[in-house]
């Protein structure tokens, strides 16, 4: 990583001379290479379009076993407009670790403050745009009347988007969970009538990137959270829910009795 920049500058041209890149010395510089390599001084790169659960954790498991060794893992996630015109690539760098921070399982109910902890550490540079999502999500639907439920989960935090009932109970809108990334699973279950679930995967099916597999509408179909930092996904979204709850209300879809007055 020495002459990246200088790599860049004579454009990758793949038959470009060692000089091109700012090395005089090509004897010293094989000789560098040459003892890197002896001492296992590397730093590995596996670079792919979705990064798999099982190499990331392949990828954390070297980082802590490897001193001289530094191994990272660059996802790209690609999204295009709906008329293919624009395309938008959002990178994301895997393998991190922060060695001041035991590795000890997380004991109580996460918050909105810890949740934002733990994003922007996964994330690293790019946590603030991931972090913000979250918080605009709290407070757009907590603005709606929705209630928001914390998670107790040791490795993962979670939260719970509520739709409260008019007779006090509550349903499930969708869950925020971060793993590897930010994902929003949303809970086609709790819509019993097929007509129901039609209108709901068309109103999310606005989001540009979203897709609701037909085998997946009786159960949590989810997406990665990201796609909502892309152009005006974000509002969409919220817009697409609030089309939702509106919609719900009127045609009683989780079938909630009204409350009898006393």
């Amino acid at each position: 990583m020495i002459y990246y920049e200088k790599i860049r500058a004579a454009k990758f041209n793949e038959n470009a001379s060692l000089s091109e890149i700012g090395i005089v010395d090509e004897g010293s510089f094989w000789h560098e290479v040459a003892t890197n390599l002896s001492e296992g001084k590397l730093r590995l790169l596996f670079v792919v379009d979705e990064m798999p659960h099982e190499l990331q954790r392949i990828i954390e498991y070297l980082n802590s076993k490897m001193r001289d060794t530094e191994v990272l893992g660059l996802e790209i996630s690609r999204f295009s407009s709906k008329d293919g015109l624009s395309l938008t690539l959002v990178p994301r760098v895997y393998g991190y670790i922060d060695s001041s921070q035991p590795n000890v399982g997380f004991s109580g109910v996460w918050n909105e403050s810890l949740f934002i902890e733990e994003l922007e550490k996964r994330y690293g540079q790019h946590g603030n745009a991931m972090s913000d999502i979250c918080k605009n999500i709290i407070v757009e639907f907590t603005s709606m009347g929705c209630d928001i439920r914390w998670g107790k989960g040791k490795r993962d935090p979670t939260f719970i988007v509520m739709l409260r009932n008019k007779n006090g109970t509550q349903s499930v809108l969708f869950w925020v969970y971060l793993m590897k990334k930010v994902n929003i699973q949303m809970a086609f279950v709790e819509v019993k009538n097929m007509a129901d679930k039609l209108h709901l995967k068309l109103l999310v099916e606005c989001i540009n990137g979203v897709s609701v597999q037909s085998d997946r509408m009786n159960s949590y179909p989810s997406f990665v959270a990201d796609i909502l930092t892309v152009g005006d996904n974000f509002n969409t979204f919220v817009n697409a829910y609030k089309d939702w709850l509106i919609y719900a209300d009127e045609k009683n879809v989780y079938k909630i009795d009204d409350v009898s007055e006393s």
